[in-house]
């Protein structure tokens, strides 16, 4: 039987080998996305309604990612497994840093995820349905005072089938795939021509914007924040819309693991950056064609009507604004596929909570168990962080006020939290880089494939993540204090507004900044005290942690993990 078995293993075809051009596509593939239709806005914003300085942004922004992504070349190549970024940090980083990478994608990263992608989903849903449904082409909402509890159970919901279906019937994942990638660059291919053409007709609004100049301070006596206040807050939004735009790339780092599949390993580099330079131009030419036409592609809508009419206009408005809801539902449906397998990954190795009770019962091919993990976590912070930003946060921006009142707060809510995700996430990948800088000096770690000028790449990311994470950090303490500058008097005449209705701002604006420091803090604390807290459970029950070790050995030698890969 051994001999049979060797010989069907010996006429097993080889694994074909992927060449340049189709890995170009891979990286291009997993990285360009809808991210630009949400952030394109808030980086013209931070940028003082400048678009010479928005564009500079974006280019410093992608400098950043395309040197990230060549460092990622060194270190993918060495740890190929479910756990992405937890593993890298464990091969070149302490298991604080290690333990803190998986404490962030386990309890950060899959709860936020399904609280902002179904948002966005929602968001791009009330425009394309109203430009259909409306005549005005205002957008969907039901008519309550509680919009969002209504779009709280339709999220729900939408996170539960996303979880469940294509996590447990990987043929119905990989049929939303194609789905998805059907229809994901029309979005992008529209806009990019229809600002152009509506640029070149004259008909666009490149008159209204500020190319040698800036939108005025605002001042903190009405509630502004550092970044619209004065020159040192300019300057800050510049490492906050880097920030931004990091979340337009996010999922490229999965791409950078590709040299083992390639005919040619040592051309990964070339094709991840000609990959994402590619991106970037498109990206460029997109935040361009909304940025001159009102900023957003829902505000293009009556630059568009302008040059097509207004019911040709609704119809193709509504279209792309479903499709670009169902670029979002593609990126829940990849991560949905991914994450219960993240999970039991972790659980295959006394990693998580309860993972003693479930060791035993783990399943690639169907993780009943990682779906369970998923659905408690990922829908659990749904509820809990729509309720938070529908009616303790403060609306930052004044177009999504047609959405509701609760609504406004909610988007504006998860504009920040999206940053945040991603430049944690981009943070945890900085700390690889710095790793492997170390191993360069101690050689502590064989490197299978070294990239050439690593040193340089691993800097510019260094210097471009950290700022960036700062100023995250920074921007909602500072904003906190700035609060004491508000004048109620100096609000009603600017506002023209009663006292009652400045009180109410007020009081608004305070409890907002307030919860999201509370959040930072959270934040951290589960991100870096989690591990330390657990520490002490296991000292208390066993003894010791070398005791708690020993125990959990001998139960991870029962059962060896079935997501090991050599």
């Amino acid at each position: 039987m051994e001999r049979q078995n060797n010989q069907l293993a010996t006429k097993q075809p080889a694994k074909k080998k992927i060449g340049f051009f189709s890995s170009m596509m891979i990286v291009m593939g997993s990285s360009i996305g809808a991210g630009i239709f949400f952030k394109s806005e808030e980086v013209l914003n931070n940028s003082r309604g400048n678009l010479i300085l928005a564009i500079f942004c974006w280019i410093m922004a992608s400098i950043a990612v395309i040197s990230m992504a060549i460092a990622l070349v060194e270190i993918a190549g060495n740890k190929k497994d479910n756990l992405s970024l937890v593993s890298w940090n464990r091969l070149f980083n302490s298991r604080w840093i290690a333990q803190a990478s998986k404490n962030f994608m386990a309890y950060i990263t899959l709860p936020l995820t399904f609280f902002y992608m179904p948002i966005y989903v929602v968001m791009t849903l009330q425009d394309g349905i109203g430009a259909i449904a409306n005549k005005n082409a205002s957008a969907f909402n039901f008519g309550t005072s509680y919009d969002w509890v209504i779009w709280l159970a339709i999220t729900t919901l939408m996170g539960l089938y996303f979880l469940t279906i294509p996590s447990l019937f990987s043929k119905i994942g990989n049929i939303h795939n194609v789905i998805v990638l059907s229809v994901k660059f029309i979005p992008l291919i529209f806009i990019m021509i229809i600002g152009i053409v509506l640029a070149i007709s004259g008909k666009g609004g490149a008159d209204n914007i500020k190319i040698t100049s800036f939108e005025k301070f605002d001042d903190i006596k009405i509630g502004a924040g550092l970044i619209r206040y004065n020159h040192l807050g300019g300057f800050i939004g510049i490492f906050i819309s880097i920030g931004s735009i990091f979340f337009a790339y996010d999922g490229f780092y999965i791409a950078a693991g590709m040299q083992t599949e390639m005919k040619k390993p040592e051309k990964t580099s070339w094709a991840l950056s000609l990959g994402l330079i590619i991106i970037t131009i498109f990206y460029i030419l997109i935040a361009i064609s909304m940025s001159i036409n009102g900023r957003s592609f829902s505000s293009m809508l009556q630059y568009i009507q302008s040059l097509l009419g207004q019911k040709v206009s609704r119809i193709i408005f509504g279209l792309i604004n479903i499709a670009i809801a169902i670029g979002v539902m593609g990126v829940i449906n990849g991560f949905s596929m991914w994450m219960p397998r993240y999970i039991e990954s972790l659980l295959a190795e006394g990693e998580l909570p309860f993972w003693e009770k479930f060791i035993s019962k783990l399943n690639p091919n169907r993780p009943t168990v990682g779906v369970i993990y998923s659905v408690i976590i990922g829908l659990g912070s749904n509820i809990i962080f729509t309720i938070i930003g529908a009616t303790l946060y403060i609306s930052t921006n004044n177009d999504y006020l047609k959405y509701t009142d609760g609504m406004a707060r909610l988007y504006s809510f998860t504009d920040l939290i999206a940053n945040w995700v991603t430049v944690f996430t981009f943070v945890f990948i900085a700390f690889a880089i710095l790793g492997v800088i170390k191993n360069r000096k101690n050689q502590k770690i064989k490197i299978k494939q070294k990239v050439k000028f690593f040193s340089l790449f691993a800097y510019i990311t260094v210097f471009f993540v950290s700022l960036s994470m700062l100023a995250l950090i920074l921007i909602p303490i500072i904003d906190l204090f700035m609060t004491i500058g508000f004048d109620h008097n100096s609000y009603m005449h600017w506002k023209n507004a009663t006292y009652s209705q400045a009180h109410q701002f007020f009081i608004g604006l305070v409890v907002g900044r307030t919860m999201l420091v509370v959040m930072l803090i959270i934040f951290h604390v589960i991100v870096f005290a989690s591990d330390p807290i657990q520490n002490c459970f296991h000292k208390q029950k066993y003894g010791s942690i070398e005791k708690f070790h020993q125990h959990r050995n001998l139960i991870l030698q029962k059962y060896p993990s079935p997501y090991t890969q050599t």
